[in-house]
């Protein structure tokens, strides 16, 4: 490491130990002892790197910790030495050293002004579509809300249910305006059930249409009158959101 401020791994601009001992004419092992010593007051200004890095010798290569301190560091480790003429006239070459490279980082990545106006449009217009694709997602996400709702309700309420039950989820889940007896009227006009309000056998065929048995005391006679009730199941209740909604849109 000849150079005097040089540029590490991370882009910054740095000097070295070595550097340092050779300009002040300092044995390399006093600078690092007085980093070390100082080490809480040079990393004020950031961590101090050290690294191991070859050198040559008499009598062969060895190696020796290394220091890398930034421009700060360097300034602040100088006010630690003794200010001799030498120490003077190597910070003066540090300072320059460092203004120097800064210089030249600073051309190397200096942009033309139509460089900068061609980034300027190319983030706005990154900007205006992200923002579009955002307020799609919104109005998706919003047109969607009662779907996911009425199908969170069907997935709750899985098992059969009875004719009024299953008109307050279509009202309560969709907006959809209906009640039990229009509920009714509307099965019959698409042929789900009979107009003795017995279901069709194709309706249970088809798994949206279930009859349950049940009972009733005549008053009259004391007996227990057997009768049926139609029971619309979790996909038959899929099937009506899907057609009212369908024919609400249509006829809006």
């Amino acid at each position: 490491m000849n150079e005097l401020v040089i540029t590490n791994e991370s882009g910054h601009s740095v000097t070295t130990s070595t550097a340092i001992a050779d300009g002040v004419e300092m044995p390399h092992r006093s600078v690092i002892q007085l980093i070390r010593q100082r080490i809480n007051d040079l990393e004020t200004f950031g961590r101090v790197a050290f690294e191991i890095a070859p050198f040559k010798t008499a009598g062969g290569q060895q190696t020796r910790e290394v220091a890398l301190l930034n421009e700060h560091q360097s300034t602040l480790l100088m006010t630690f030495l003794r200010n001799s003429p030498l120490v003077v006239e190597f910070k003066t070459r540090l300072v320059k050293a460092f203004f120097e490279l800064a210089g030249q980082q600073a051309n190397q990545s200096e942009l033309t002004r139509l460089d900068l106006i061609e980034m300027a449009l190319d983030s706005e217009k990154k900007r205006l579509r992200l923002a579009t694709e955002v307020e799609e997602l919104e109005w998706q996400r919003e047109a969607d809300r009662p779907l996911v709702a009425f199908a969170q309700t069907v997935q709750a309420t899985a098992a059969d249910m009875d004719v009024r039950r299953a008109a307050q989820v279509l009202a309560n889940t969709h907006g959809l305006k209906i009640g039990r007896q229009r509920l009714f009227y509307y099965l019959r006009e698409i042929r789900w059930i009979g107009p003795d309000g017995r279901a069709y056998q194709r309706a249970i065929d088809q798994k949206v249409l279930t009859e349950k048995y049940k009972t009733r005391l005549n008053p009259r006679t004391g007996e227990q009158i057997p009768y049926s009730q139609v029971w619309i199941t979790s996909k038959g209740l899929a099937r009506l959101q899907e057609r009212l909604s369908a024919e609400i849109e249509s006829a809006a």
